[in-house]
């Protein structure tokens, strides 16, 4: 595990936002870096933002509660943070960790925090602090004992118990393979035992328990069941034939008295059929007659038909007459509505023609009025721009005037600044003239002026100055003029838009009086057809129109009405008189069918008497339909039959009868046999079901018997097999893989301490780091001290400086020997050093050197000058005012 970069806001003294990038050349050359500064300015603050951003917590604040841990955010501030990049496995995370005060509703502040990892190309999770451990191998302890030797705990390895000291030493070297080794020896032997103790159980069950006696007692009694069973069978087959015979003569006379039953009740239901029966008869008779009556109800049916089609058709001649007397009443009542809302139409005019009239006309009022409100919105728009035109144009004369006036004034100004020039120059010439030569602005040999004194001042002095003006002067004339041309532009301009709006304007004003005129002389043309009709002061052309399309809808429909009237009133008369003619000729042929029908109805009066029938009532009460008379047929015909096939059963079973009874097979009664063969047979099924289970636990206990012996077999083969686990295990292991891990340990420590020995060595040669002979756990440690004769002394019974030169070595010496799992590539010494003296600090700061050399980075916080001065790659912390402190540095960067 190696630290890359520290990032760190508002802990303790370090408030603000601070970066520590540790891939910095310096960092990567040196291989050691410092942190210096003085006490209490923040140094520890560095490593403890490691532990928060690692595992949430500090060594200094050790119970973390979150109240407690709150106290490292920096005072005025209401969140920090801690982040710190690293490398493990080859591989880069990053883990967070920040504090947060939020205010709750009642007033009071709420802690929260938050504690993440990100690994590259994964997303962020939560838990940072359980990952950590999983990555890397160190939990918070063990980090704080072989790769972070805090402040007050950089002898935590060499005061640690032995157990913590086998903890530690395997994850850092990765001897932990010896534990699960050790627990795997101790799982696998109690498997096999398991497994040994599973096949003795399953070997045990297969010991016959039926408590049936020896095999041979078995066989013996199987042989005498056998024998019983024969002479039963020879029993139980005579009992069976005279159990059989008697069953017979008791089935024989049970059918007899059966039968006698049947006959008895078959009487009873012959006599109660007997009204059927006559029914029946009647039917038959009714029957044979059936073909005569069927013509005589169907003229009679034909005759009532025709009977009520003339009484219909008198009420249909009726009721036609009275509807035709109804729609001639209503026909005059239409032709007077229609005259009376077409009374106003010209000679030659149609609703039809009125009405498209009406609406060609209103069209054109609307069309009319519709250009007068588009003009009116013109005049409205052009009114508008106009006095916009207005307005610009009034602005436009006044920007004129007023560039005009500033041109004039920029122009006079450059005409005095010239005049005032050449007098300047005119001024400074005059020193220069001397007589007889020409004057260089006039020629002239005489020289009036010359006498004058001319200063500096007055005269060639000025002219630097005067042209500076001159030119300015010009460049705002020039300026001036441009602004007088553009106005002069935009005044042209304003007055032909002003020009053009006036026009528009009268336009659209012409235009709007010419639609005026013509909308009153479509309103004149619109009200002259609408009023024909009978429609006065319409409020709009919807109600126009509306009006003008109810008259024609009313108009059109009670025309279509007089016409549909007129059609049905002629072929109503028709009907009328169609019917009048139809009925005269029923009339003559129903008298016809009246006398036809009483001649009938007397010739089968005469045939009823034939066949016994009274009446015409009691034939048609006779006939019966054909399912219902089938029916009856088939009742009485059954009835018959059975009578005769019971008959013939009875004598069939009292023959039968005689012929069993000669045979006397027994003289025991039935109740008799039955009772003695369901004895015998009992006592048969008793014998065969004990015969069975004999036999079958004499096979059983042959599969038993084969199976115990491969079982038996097995069992041998897993009990040697235990024994070996078993002698493995009593060496190695253990359920909790402390046995072989702590035999592994033992030689991790001896490597440890010759690692340690030779960079004490270098540091202090007095000390030399042993094993305690005779110790249970092989674990403990001792100091050799060479300058009391030898003597080993118990760690507890060292110095400050002692403990800190020892722990160092201790620390070093892990980090050579780390293995796979927790590999230390970052060691992080918090103080310490001020328990040494000079020699023992330069022997320290010598051993570390060594250890860089390795490609570890190792950081320092001291603030011993010594350390200072000996190492080049250093992180200032400075205390500033108001309890703050900054940091200075290779790779540092932030601020306040």
């Amino acid at each position: 595990m190696k630290i890359l970069d520290i990032h760190l806001m508002n802990l303790n003294s370090l408030r603000g936002e601070w970066d520590i990038n540790l891939n910095d050349s310096a960092y990567k050359s040196d291989g050691i870096f410092a942190v210096t500064g003085p006490t209490g300015a923040g140094k520890t603050t560095i490593f403890d933002a490691v532990c928060l951003a690692l595992y949430g917590r500090t060594p200094r604040l050790s119970s973390n509660p979150k109240s407690e841990i709150a106290e490292i955010m920096s005072k005025h501030t209401r969140m920090c943070m801690a982040k710190v990049t690293f490398e493990a496995g080859g591989k880069n995370y990053v883990c967070k960790w920040s504090l947060k005060r939020k205010k709750e509703e009642n007033g009071e502040d709420k802690l929260e925090t938050d504690h993440t990892i990100k690994e590259e190309g994964l997303p962020e999770q939560k838990g940072a602090s359980g990952r950590v451990a999983e990555i890397t191998g160190l939990d918070f302890r063990r980090f704080t004992q072989a790769m972070l030797l805090a402040q007050g705990e950089f002898d935590a390895f060499l005061s640690g118990n032995p157990a913590e000291r086998a903890k530690i030493l395997e994850l850092v070297t990765g001897t932990e393979i010896y534990s699960e080794i050790s627990t795997r020896i101790a799982l696998r032997t109690a498997k096999v035992k398991a497994e040994l103790d599973k096949i003795r159980t399953e070997r045990d069950a297969l010991t016959p328990r039926d408590g049936l006696g020896s095999d041979e007692e078995i066989s013996q009694e199987i042989m005498e069941i056998r024998e019983k069973l024969s002479g039963l069978e020879a029993e139980r087959s005579e009992l069976e034939k005279a159990r059989t015979w008697l069953i017979g003569l008791r089935d024989i006379r049970y059918e007899i008295s059966q039968t006698d039953s049947k006959i008895g009740k078959l009487e009873r239901i012959i006599e109660a059929f007997a009204r059927q029966r006559a029914r029946l008869e009647a039917a038959i008779r009714a029957k044979s007659i059936l073909h005569e009556y069927s013509p005589l109800t169907t003229f009679r049916s034909q005759y009532e038909d025709r009977k009520l089609q003339l009484e219909k058709l008198s009420q249909q001649i009726e009721h036609d007459r009275s509807e035709l007397n109804a729609m001639e009443s209503d026909k005059k009542t239409s032709e007077s509505e229609f005259e009376r809302i077409t009374a106003g139409l010209p000679e030659g005019e149609t609703p039809e023609s009125i009405c498209t009239k009406a609406e060609m006309r209103v069209t054109a009022f609307i069309d009319t009025y519709k250009e007068k409100a588009k003009v009116s919105s013109e005049k409205a728009k052009a009114k508008k721009e106009h006095a916009k035109a207005e307005a610009v144009l009034e602005s436009a004369l006044k920007n004129d005037e007023l560039a005009r006036e500033n041109h004039e004034k920029a122009r006079s100004r450059v005409n005095a600044l010239s005049n005032l020039r050449v007098s300047a120059i005119l001024e400074a010439e005059r020193k220069n003239l001397k007589p007889g030569v020409p004057c260089p602005v006039c020629g002239s040999l005489e020289h009036p002026a010359a006498g004058h004194p001319v200063t500096e001042e007055s005269s060639a002095g000025k002219i630097p100055q005067i042209d500076d003006d001159l030119k300015t002067a010009q460049e705002r004339e020039n300026q001036a003029l441009r602004i007088s041309q553009e106005a002069g532009k935009k005044l042209s301009e304003a007055r032909s838009d002003e020009r053009a709006w006036l026009a528009k304007l009268e336009e659209s004003m012409r235009r709007e009086n010419e639609c005026e005129e013509k909308i009153l002389e479509a309103r004149s043309a619109v009200c002259e057809v609408i009023e024909k009709i009978g429609i006065h002061n319409p409020k709009s052309c919807d109600e126009i129109k509306s009006r003008v399309k109810e008259w024609k809808s009313r108009a059109d429909s009670l025309s279509k009405r007089i016409t549909e009237m007129t059609q049905n009133i002629i072929s109503r008369k028709a009907k009328i008189d169609e019917n009048i003619k139809t009925h005269a000729e029923n009339e003559s042929a129903l008298e016809a069918m009246k006398k036809e029908l009483e001649t009938r109805e007397e010739n089968f009066r005469i045939t009823l008497a034939s066949k016994n029938f009274g009446s015409e009532k009691q034939f048609t009460d006779s006939i019966l339909k054909d399912e219902e008379m089938t029916q009856l047929q088939e009742t009485a015909q059954s009835n018959d039959d059975e009578k005769k096939r019971l008959q013939a059963v009875r004598e069939d079973r009292i023959k039968r009868l005689h012929e069993e009874e000669e045979k006397a097979v027994t003289p025991m009664k039935l109740e008799d046999a039955e009772s003695l063969f369901t004895r015998k047979k009992e006592e048969f099924d008793h014998l065969s079901r004990k015969l069975a289970g004999l036999e079958s636990a004499q096979e059983s206990r042959k599969k038993l018997r084969a199976e115990y012996d491969k079982m038996d077999s097995k069992y041998k083969d897993q009990e040697e097999l235990y024994n070996q686990w078993s002698a493995f295990n009593n060496e190695l292991g253990e359920k909790k893989g402390g046995k072989f891990s702590k035999f592994a340990q033992k030689i991790t420590l001896r490597m440890l301490v010759e690692c340690a020995n030779s960079q004490l060595v270098k540091m202090n040669s007095r000390y030399t780091l042993i094993g305690i002979p005779n110790d249970k756990d092989g674990l403990s440690l001792g100091v050799k001290d060479s300058e009391q004769a030898g003597e080993i002394r118990p760690t507890t019974n060292l110095s400050g400086g002692e403990r800190f030169i020892i722990s160092l070595a201790l620390a070093l010496g892990l980090s050579q020997i780390s293995g796979s799992k927790a590999q230390v590539d970052s060691l992080f010494i918090d103080e310490g050093f001020g328990s040494l003296d000079e020699d023992a600090l330069n022997s320290a700061l010598e051993a570390l050197g060594e250890i860089r050399r390795d490609g570890r980075m190792i950081g320092i916080i001291s603030h011993i000058s010594g350390i200072s001065e000996s190492i080049r790659t250093k992180i200032n912390v400075i205390r500033k005012s108001e309890g703050t402190s900054i940091i200075i540095g290779p790779g540092c960067s932030g601020g306040l």
